[in-house]
């Protein structure tokens, strides 16, 4: 059965101002003890079904650390999927571009005769183009990490930054809040590598009646106060149990955090855990101390208790359909992945997504030929799941978590750019698993 859920008032947005990352406790976090030693004992008490509302929470099946298999894809997905097994075949940097027009990218060392052995293996209905880069693989990712290691300028570490290579330009993309003074100053020490821009960033943090276990898609806050973000998908931690995902910029270590209410407050009798392990190379944490559940929340208003249970993983690739569920935009799908390989550190913090564990999703939409009049995350939705479902949809399938969003501005229109965390990423820094549905 359905959650049983109240109705309120819509919680207000959590931010007005851009390229922030708020800490429930008001301030940084304190220094980081082990990341394997337990939480303390005054974490708080758990809730039982009877405080949340007259009707039963569906019974939890019992749940493995395991994965089964995605659905079959649809026939765009497997001409995407072809041209993906293609770039790994020829250790290509990746599949980049427009989803109806693809370019595999080919690293700078390729020789003449493996562009056309790739060329000639690419499947017609991918439409994509093959080219060879200035760069390699390892070039990329050294110029990366410069850049987000924020040494290149007097206030770097300030700054909001990401990059992403652009294959039209073959050059590596930096978006940043720094002053185009500080930007000159890396454009100049790399001539003719990267095309740098001004653009504002935010990580994601601001349903409404849950309880342990708790389910992926709920509404968090800090005990401090702020700090709204979402739930994520529960995890099997070695050798600490079970765990809930969300994103690291949400809470600073040890804070207590509970299930928010519609108002914006915290229901004191719902607490989700507290912060056992945090990694700010993936921006994401685990919260310890009640249970979790291999189940999601879906639905697309605010009283709505629709889930779908969690089945297994599924990997990224470019042109992959998602959808996200967080506490403040909801449910909505059909956003495409663009890039697979995306790098940010968010400002006035030291978390980051370093690494390639990044990716990007659009808007998406049903507006030919642009088709971007999907809807979008919003602050309040990090740490949310992203991911696909079977054809019944009722089988959910996890991409990765919800982080946030940058934004470009050209010609007087803003265009958004969704920001996740790859789940692989996030379970090999922490020696965690997915828990689905048995």
């Amino acid at each position: 059965m359905r959650k049983a859920v109240a109705v309120a008032a819509v919680a207000a947005a959590l931010f007005a101002a851009p390229a922030t990352a708020a800490h429930a406790d008001g301030g940084d976090p304190p220094a980081a003890p082990a990341a394997s030693a337990p939480p303390s004992a005054d974490a708080g008490g758990t809730s039982g079904a009877s405080d949340a509302g007259d009707a039963p929470k569906e019974t939890v099946p019992e749940s493995t650390a395991g994965s089964a298999a995605p659905p079959a894809p649809t026939s765009e997905e497997q001409a995407a999927q072809q041209l993906d097994k293609v770039a790994k075949d020829h250790a290509a940097l990746g599949v980049f571009g427009d989803p109806g027009a693809p370019i595999l990218v080919l690293p700078a060392d390729t020789s003449a005769d493996e562009q056309a052995q790739a060329t000639a293996q690419v499947p017609a209905d991918a439409h994509a183009t093959v080219r060879t880069s200035q760069f390699t693989q390892a070039d990329l990712d050294s110029l990366g990490r410069t850049v987000t290691d924020r040494q290149w300028a007097p206030d770097a570490g300030t700054y909001a930054v990401s990059t992403e290579y652009d294959a039209l330009s073959d050059k590596l993309r930096v978006r940043s809040d720094a002053s185009e003074s500080a930007l000159q100053q890396l454009n100049d020490a790399h001539p003719g590598q990267l095309e740098t821009s001004q653009s504002r960033m935010e990580p994601q943090n601001t349903r409404f009646a849950d309880w342990s276990p708790f389910w992926g898609g709920n509404a968090l806050i800090g005990a401090t106060g702020g700090g709204q973000c979402t739930g994520g998908v529960a995890v099997k931690d070695y050798p600490g149990g079970d765990k809930l995902l969300t994103s690291a910029h949400c809470y600073g270590w040890w804070v207590n955090v509970y299930n928010r209410n519609y108002s914006g407050g915290a229901n004191s009798n719902s607490y989700v855990g507290k912060v056992y392990k945090r990694n700010t190379d993936v921006d994401a944490e685990e919260l310890s101390g009640t249970d979790y559940a291999p189940i999601i929340y879906t639905g697309g208003s605010q009283i709505s208790g629709s889930h779908v249970r969690v089945f297994g993983k599924q990997p990224v690739y470019f042109g992959l359909q998602v959808c996200v569920s967080g506490a403040v935009s909801l449910n909505h799908c059909g956003h495409p992945i663009s890039n697979g390989q995306f790098n940010i550190c968010w400002s006035g913090t030291d978390v980051c997504i370093k690494n390639n564990s990044g990716f990007v999703f659009e808007k998406g939409g049903t507006n030919f030929p642009n088709y971007n009049n999907g809807l979008e995350t919003k602050p309040g939705d990090s740490g949310a799941p992203i991911y696909i479902t079977d054809r019944s949809g009722i089988a959910a399938y996890i991409v990765g978590v919800n982080a946030g969003a940058i934004w470009d501005n050209c010609c007087g229109r803003r265009t958004i750019h969704m920001v996740g965390v790859k789940l692989d990423d996030i379970l090999a820094k922490f020696g965690s698993d997915l828990i689905t549905t048995s």
